[in-house]
């Protein structure tokens, strides 16, 4: 592992770290945001994989302690009723926080807004996130 000195930060950073940091930056600029975000999932995956493995081994085991609700015609797991409101309730993915941050690091709220067809996209991009799962 090499030190590696940020003079615009005054910072001293892990040189994977700053190579990462760059690397992103110069992505946001030239990709679409989906392409960086694919390089943030990568990195988690590559620094941290027994972390990944855990994490998958736990959503496996959430996904099977989910109960099944019928939604009109069709059965859904990750699905609740909500009571109070007269709603339905869908949690669709779960990733480690450490993929959120990096996307906000790179990402500010008003530039890559993550609203629900944001986090439905990324269950499609990334199915080992997913939660909600049709049943059939």
């Amino acid at each position: 592992m090499i030190i590696a000195y940020d003079s615009e930060t005054g910072r001293y950073w892990r040189s994977d770290n700053l190579d990462l940091g760059n690397r992103l930056m110069k992505a946001k600029q030239t990709r679409n945001p989906w392409e960086v975000i694919d390089i943030c999932v990568e990195a988690f995956k590559r620094t941290y994989p027994i972390k990944y493995k855990s994490y998958l081994v736990w959503l496996d085991s959430l996904r099977r302690s989910q109960k099944v609700t019928k939604v009109g015609s069709k059965r859904f797991s990750g699905v609740s009723k909500d009571k109070v409101n007269d709603a339905y309730l869908a949690q669709t993915v779960d990733f480690p926080v450490w993929i959120m941050m990096m996307i906000r690091k790179v990402y500010g709220t008003k530039e890559l807004i993550m609203d629900k067809g944001f986090f439905r996209d990324f269950g499609k991009r990334y199915p080992e996130f997913r939660i909600m799962e049709k049943q059939t």
